[in-house]
């Protein structure tokens, strides 16, 4: 007796991420139905395209081969990731110092901000450091000529 074959999941386009992407941002923006002012309006709508933004590099770093993405681009995109997160949370800040609100505490928001920046720094700013790292070795290895070979040698008898 067969058994049914796994689902095959061709390499996504372009076209089907941004589909995808849209969907999340729609999900995203739909918490924007009950809005008081244009500063919260706008507010949510930084926030939900920062989030989409994130969700958007995400997805396209997921439908990428490791094998085919260069160590360049890979640090790229974890910048690009880090640099969201971090408006995210600047606007955040921003926020939580700037405006005050009825039935939120200041001091409250602010001590939320300060635990999302230890998050943001947890999450996001170690990737972008490997990756970094990652970058330096692969140009030191390319940079040393042929391999351990050439490095075992004296440079006397490398040169002959």
């Amino acid at each position: 007796m067969d058994s049914p074959s796994p689902p095959h999941h061709p390499q996504s386009s372009t076209s089907t991420i941004y589909l995808q992407t849209a969907r999340l941002f729609q999900s995203l923006a739909a918490t924007f139905h009950d809005v008081p002012s244009i500063y919260d309006f706008a507010t949510h709508l930084l926030t939900a395209l920062l989030a989409a933004g994130i969700l958007f590099t995400l997805v396209v770093q997921s439908r990428l081969r490791a094998e085919a993405v260069s160590k360049a681009f890979a640090v790229r995109y974890e910048a690009l990731k880090a640099l969201q997160a971090e408006l995210l949370w600047t606007g955040w800040l921003l926020d939580a110092l700037l405006v005050s609100r009825e039935g939120h505490e200041r001091p409250v928001r602010v001590a939320a901000v300060g635990v999302s920046f230890v998050l943001v720094g947890l999450l996001f700013y170690p990737t972008v450091i490997y990756a970094v790292l990652d970058l330096q070795r692969e140009r030191r290895t390319a940079q040393s000529g042929s391999g351990e070979q050439s490095a075992l040698l004296p440079a006397e008898e490398r040169d002959a």
